[in-house]
């Protein structure tokens, strides 16, 4: 299961939702960017208790039963985007790829690492 865009919440995803999975569910919660940057210094249990919160109103006001949390800072965990899809130099025979090259998200650094495959191909 996987929640996008609902208050301070960026994104959520239920790891025990996916295939294969079973247990008590396991979220990861990502705020949102400008509520990242407001609370960026602010103590862990703050920013715990506010995703906490606005994840049971997510879920509709399900009150969680939670086992264990735990609050790390990732500041550019995001990437913005150049607006390219790989980077590759034919001559030199050396490329990059990523999701800071597409966008944020697994989706996009494996789309990247595709097209970078592509041009790599084309050459042989």
């Amino acid at each position: 299961m996987m929640l996008a865009s609902h208050g301070i919440i960026h994104r959520a995803a239920c790891s025990t939702s996916k295939s294969g999975r079973s247990g008590p569910q396991a979220w990861t919660v990502q705020a949102e960017a400008e509520w990242t940057r407001a609370h960026i210094d602010a103590d862990a249990g703050f920013v715990i208790d506010a995703l906490k919160a606005a994840l049971a109103d997510a879920l509709g006001g399900t009150p969680l039963d939670i086992l264990a949390t735990d609050a790390h800072r990732w500041r550019y965990a995001i990437s913005g985007g150049a607006r390219q899809d790989a980077l590759w130099n034919a001559a030199l025979g050396i490329g990059v790829c990523g999701d800071w090259l597409i966008g944020p998200g697994a989706q996009s650094a494996w789309l990247s690492g595709r097209y970078l495959a592509e041009r790599i191909a084309a050459m042989y």
